[in-house]
């Protein structure tokens, strides 16, 4: 009747290891997924205060965020040559009244009745250009293909 007892007992200990260690796993992934989220969230919040910045602060700033905004236009340029790029790949337009977009042969929006616009082509695709980088240190426009920051030596 022991050697019963014993073994009962060793199943009863394994079986609630088991259930302790899988409720560790879910609670190590609830928590892994919290973490997660709130890193997004601070990502975000980061993003949105970047765009707030970049919308209302631009022509107080000096450099090296000067510089960084003055990068964010020039992309901000190059997108939309892009997407007209796209919208003629397409056969499409935008209506300059309304923002929808129109099949390039039509004289007027389908959506507010304005008169269209004559497109002019898009300029040939170009070759994908590097981004600029910039120090997370300093905030220094950094050489294509650095190693290390010029202006305060930490490696990229």
């Amino acid at each position: 009747m022991a050697l019963f007892d014993d073994l009962k007992k060793k199943v009863a200990d394994t079986t609630q290891g088991a259930v302790r260690g899988a409720r560790d796993i879910t609670d190590s992934a609830r928590y892994n997924s919290l973490i997660s989220d709130e890193q997004k969230s601070i990502a975000n919040m980061y993003g949105q205060i970047g765009k707030y910045f970049y919308e209302h602060c631009t022509e107080q700033v000096e450099s090296p965020l000067k510089e960084m905004c003055e990068s964010i236009a020039a992309s901000n340029v190059r997108i939309a040559s892009y997407q007209l790029g796209l919208q003629q790949i397409r056969g499409m337009k935008t209506c300059a009244n309304c923002g929808t977009e129109i099949p390039i042969a039509a004289p007027f929006c389908s959506n507010c009745g304005a008169q269209a616009a004559e497109v002019a082509p898009a300029p040939a695709a170009p070759e994908k250009a590097q981004p600029e980088k910039f120090c997370v240190n300093c905030g220094n426009r950094l050489e294509p293909g650095a190693a290390f920051c010029l202006s305060c030596g930490r490696k990229v």
